[in-house]
């Protein structure tokens, strides 16, 4: 997956642009100061403690009008039930509904089991 990112960036000609991290969160925010990231992809955890740490925390460092979006808002499939079939919320959902509104614009999308789009303000 990590050789098909970089190929999708360089086609896309915006490779010299970003930062491929592939870490677990706790490491991973600690390689950026707060306020200096432009945009910032999150599909972790969908528990409720680690959706907020990483919500959180990788808020802390998305810049104003930067983005931060997080997958899966809608759920994950169970796969002992039938494909399609998702749990009515998860941590992600929880908590991008409790975000400060007066610092997020949030539009969530109904693709890929949702994808959360939030603009800090």
């Amino acid at each position: 997956l990590v050789r098909e990112a970089w190929n999708n960036l360089d086609r896309a000609g915006v490779l010299q642009n970003v930062t491929l991290v592939v870490s677990d969160s706790v490491q991973a925010s600690k390689l950026f100061a707060d306020f200096s990231v432009h945009a910032v992809f999150l599909d972790g955890d969908h528990s409720e403690e680690i959706a907020r740490h990483d919500i959180e925390t990788f808020g802390a460092l998305v810049r104003h009008n930067g983005i931060l979006a997080a997958h899966d808002y809608f759920g994950w499939p169970d796969p002992d039930l039938e494909y399609g079939n998702l749990p009515p919320t998860t941590g992600v959902t929880a908590v991008v509904d409790g975000l400060d509104r007066r610092k997020w614009e949030v539009l969530t999308l109904a693709h890929s089991f949702g994808l959360t789009i939030c603009r800090r303000i």
